[in-house]
């Protein structure tokens, strides 16, 4: 029964792809309550470096498990990456930080002295949290430490900045790395079924 439903709910690559993208839109409604946030595609460089500097912090918090993780005994003792599985990891690089940064920080004020806008900070945080446990279903508290870290990390440069385009850029570039690991697995995999 699970096994059946699994196959339905998750299905193959377009089932996923309308998946993604539903389970994105409600995100998104928020906005006919709200203003969009400031999104300005002329780039600082400062803000930029900002945002670059941020993702390597947080990435190196996760070093040990990256690198385990991509260790070649590792790689043949993982789960099998299918296709399907990349294209949903793929958006966690694409569509997830722009859907996620737009709800999470993009219905922020930019007053830190305004007590609304730092009620919303922290309502912000915790739905962050809440989702990613909705969604991993993880047990360690660490691993939410590290999900409270990023999100202040991502409330900051959006404050700093003023513009929702910079914590989407810190966002995809923490999540390049577990892509990369994904990608990694589900090549060195086909690459052992051919042999």
């Amino acid at each position: 029964m699970v096994k059946v439903a699994h196959k339905y709910i998750r299905g193959g690559m377009i089932a996923r792809v309308i998946r993604i993208i539903i389970i994105n839109l409600p995100f998104l409604s928020i906005f006919m309550f709200t203003n969009l946030p400031s999104i300005e595609l002329k780039v600082s460089l400062d803000f930029l470096t900002l945002s670059i500097i941020a993702a390597i912090i947080m990435i190196i918090f996760e070093i040990p498990k990256i690198y385990y993780s991509n260790k070649k005994i590792m790689l043949k003792l993982s789960y099998d990456v299918k296709l399907k599985n990349l294209f949903s990891r793929f958006s966690e690089v694409t569509l997830v930080p722009i859907t996620e940064e737009l709800f999470y920080r993009g219905v922020l004020s930019f007053s830190l002295l305004n007590v609304k806008a730092q009620l919303l900070m922290i309502v912000s945080v915790i739905l962050f949290n809440i989702a990613h446990f909705v969604g991993r279903g993880v047990k360690n508290p660490i691993y939410y430490l590290k999900l409270t870290l990023f999100s202040i990390i991502a409330i900051f440069i959006y404050l700093k900045t003023k513009n929702i385009i910079y914590p989407v850029i810190f966002h995809i570039l923490y999540n390049i790395p577990y892509f990369i690991t994904e990608m990694r697995i589900y090549l060195y995999k086909r690459r052992f079924q051919n042999e």
